[in-house]
């Protein structure tokens, strides 16, 4: 006959480790779901392009981060802008007038093959 205690000993013994697999499996799948989102995430780009002509206000701003609040956010703009939101990333692009066709609203097209690479350094 096994000694009661001893007995008691190792079946405590036992659902610890129990306990402390369940806790790694937890772990493992918090974890895993993390990445999963963080992966999910890494493919919702979003790019907008604002020109100097562009009326939005920091209201409108908010509204972007929140109804996109699961996406990068890029917003290029030709103005000085300046913006605080944790998924969103401004760049301020700076065009010379010699980057504009005659009309002085579009762009050359050195100046969109320059802006496009910009683009994708940034998002990329």
């Amino acid at each position: 006959m096994k000694d009661p205690t001893k007995e008691m000993q190792e079946l405590k013994e036992s659902l610890e480790i129990k306990e402390e697999e369940i806790k790694q499996k937890q772990l493992e799948y918090i974890q895993k779901q993390k990445k999963e989102k963080e992966d999910k995430l890494l493919n919702k780009k979003i790019v907008f392009l604002f020109d100097k002509q562009m009326e939005i206000d920091s209201k409108n701003f908010e509204t972007i981060s929140k109804v996109c609040d699961e996406s990068n956010i890029y917003i290029f703009s030709l103005d000085n802008l300046e913006l605080n939101y944790n998924n969103i990333k401004v760049v301020n692009i700076e065009l010379n007038d010699d980057d504009f066709v005659q009309d002085k609203i579009h762009l050359t097209k050195e100046a969109n093959n320059k802006l496009l690479s910009k683009i994708e350094q940034e998002i990329n």
